[in-house]
């Protein structure tokens, strides 16, 4: 992709800030950003007190994608949220009507997927008590840890947005997702000299119920 995929332009933003911001609805907070060291250093002059955005250094982003889960779950949890949203920046922006059905839809199950013709999605809503028993284990991926939940454990959320399937790994995929205008490109933002590129990615935490918007 030519970079760390947290800095790809999305709508003339970064696209972890764009991320972000479908998260910023007054019932859903704090924001966390699990980022490599690189992403931190060109993401952090971006955001300002406002944004309520925790940036949680990954030290080791080339490693697997449960790393990071797993840092943003202990941030979150630390904070006392009531539910996270565990979002990889590679999906895209989630829409508002994604999320609102996932927080309808969880009712009394542990975690919620988005899906679209019985293909699984993300983001992933989690309780405080998946939150915990993915961290208590050994999971190699979030699909194994979400198994590994228990039988009723997730429920599946009938979407209509085919976008929560996206998992962009080349240029053209998240080209043809962020449109023309959108050249992939990392915009002007200052950069660290060195040092790895992971993507950035994290859970959300939720404060109150089903009511808050993107």
């Amino acid at each position: 992709m030519g970079g760390p995929k947290a800095l790809l332009v999305w709508e003339d933003a970064p696209l972890l800030l764009a991320v972000l911001a479908r998260y910023a609805g007054e019932d859903i907070g704090p924001r966390i950003a699990v980022v490599s060291p690189a992403v931190r250093d060109a993401i952090e002059p971006a955001l300002d007190a406002r944004r309520g955005v925790r940036l949680v250094e990954n030290p080791a982003p080339h490693a697997a994608m449960m790393t990071s889960v797993r840092l943003g779950l202990r941030e979150a949890l630390a904070l006392g949220v009531a539910r996270v949203f565990v979002q990889p920046v590679d999906a895209g922006p989630p829409s508002q009507e994604v999320l609102q059905a996932l927080l309808l839809g969880l009712g009394k199950a542990l975690a919620a997927k988005p899906v679209v013709v019985d293909r699984g999605g993300h983001p992933v809503l989690l309780t405080v008590a998946a939150c915990e028993r993915i961290l208590a284990g050994q999971a190699a991926t979030l699909r194994d840890a979400l198994a590994e939940l228990g039988p009723g454990s997730l429920v599946r959320v009938p979407v209509e947005d085919p976008s929560v399937l996206a998992n962009w790994n080349d240029a053209s995929g998240f080209a043809s997702r962020a449109g023309s205008g959108s050249s992939g490109a990392a915009p002007d933002l200052p950069r660290s000299g060195g040092g790895p590129t992971g993507s950035g990615s994290g859970p959300t935490g939720t404060r109150r119920g089903p009511t808050g918007t993107s």
